[in-house]
């Protein structure tokens, strides 16, 4: 049986856009993923331990990471990474990345690229 795990609108400052320019300054994204899971229900309830599931929290750090130093022209350049950034864990077998830019429209709440990757 598979779960997910969430974790919803993990702000991330960017260098995004498509001008150098737009690339000059960080902006806001707002990055959300589904990771399908393969957890083990029985050592979840033996053991109630972070290390018999996958932790969020590690997963957030690894994602605020792969933007640190680096400029991306396109969200959905910024989404697939983010998608290969969860796909390290053995347990995620897929994974769904929206990846919402909040100023790149001035009559929209934002732009947004949901992608779904798998193994």
């Amino acid at each position: 049986m598979t779960d997910q795990i969430l974790i919803q609108k993990l702000h991330v400052m960017a260098h995004i856009g498509v001008t150098a320019q737009e690339r000059k300054t960080e902006q806001p994204l707002h990055i959300s993923v589904a990771l399908d899971v393969v957890l083990d229900d029985d050592e979840l309830v033996d053991r109630d331990h972070i290390e018999s599931t996958v932790n969020y929290s590690t997963v957030a750090k690894a994602i605020l990471a792969r933007f640190e130093g680096v400029e991306y022209r396109l969200i959905e350049t910024a989404a697939v990474h983010v998608a290969r950034v969860c796909l390290e864990w053995s347990e995620v077998t897929e994974v769904d990345v929206t990846v919402e830019k909040p100023r790149a429209l001035a009559s929209a709440d934002c732009a947004a690229v949901r992608i779904r990757r798998g193994r």
